[in-house]
């Protein structure tokens, strides 16, 4: 799940979700081209995968992970800004993550 508030400022008209890689090309994650804020709160949960270690083989591990994710969002008058999120599941946390899954 992704989210941010918006405090103060113009009317929001667009925002786009990317995760960055150095290794591989940017993925788009969603754009939002008619956002919706609820009480000046915008979310956004990604479909759910399926764990196992060929669809996510960074969760089986041992070192810890991080991921970049960036926000862009434009607001009405032309201008936007850009918010870059790091994400880290460090190594040990990682075996709680996957503990359940393995015990099936």
């Amino acid at each position: 799940m992704f989210g941010f508030t918006q405090k103060q400022g113009p009317k929001i008209i667009e925002i786009k979700l990317e995760e960055l890689s150095s290794d591989k090309p940017d993925r788009l994650v969603t754009s939002d081209a008619l956002p919706n804020l609820k009480k000046d709160y915008w979310s956004f949960t990604a479909e759910p995968v399926v764990i196992s270690e060929s669809t996510t083989p960074w969760l089986y591990e041992s070192r810890n992970s991080a991921f970049l994710f960036r926000f862009t969002i434009r607001f009405e008058g032309g201008s936007q800004s850009v918010l870059d999120q790091m994400s880290i599941f460090p190594g040990q946390a990682k075996t709680y993550l996957i503990q359940p899954i393995k015990a099936k």
